[in-house]
């Protein structure tokens, strides 16, 4: 199984970021805030898919209209994180998310 597919599955089989964080968090792979955004810019999350590669998502907070939280509405609400949708994965180059 490669390291991305693997990821995949843990996502997917977690309830949500915070149950997915309390499961695997303890190593490289915990899920956590991408930093140096401003605080209208939507809010993008990561974690590790190797120890080069990452995973950077958004939170949706309206399924149906696909709105995404802003940085500056983020108040640490892990448990409400449901659904992953991965933006992009690249190595560690943060200008292209």
């Amino acid at each position: 199984m490669t390291p991305a597919y693997k990821l995949h599955v843990r996502l997917k089989t977690a309830k949500s970021a915070h149950e997915y964080n309390c499961i695997y968090g303890a190593g490289d792979n915990k899920i956590e805030l991408m930093k140096d955004t401003k605080d209208n810019d939507f809010l993008i999350l990561k974690t590790r898919v190797t120890s080069s590669y990452r995973k950077f998502f958004n939170y949706v907070t309206d399924p149906t209209s696909l709105e995404f939280l802003k940085q500056k509405d983020w108040v640490g609400q892990f448990k409400e994180i449901k659904n992953i949708h991965v933006i992009a994965v690249n190595n560690h180059q943060y200008d292209k998310v």
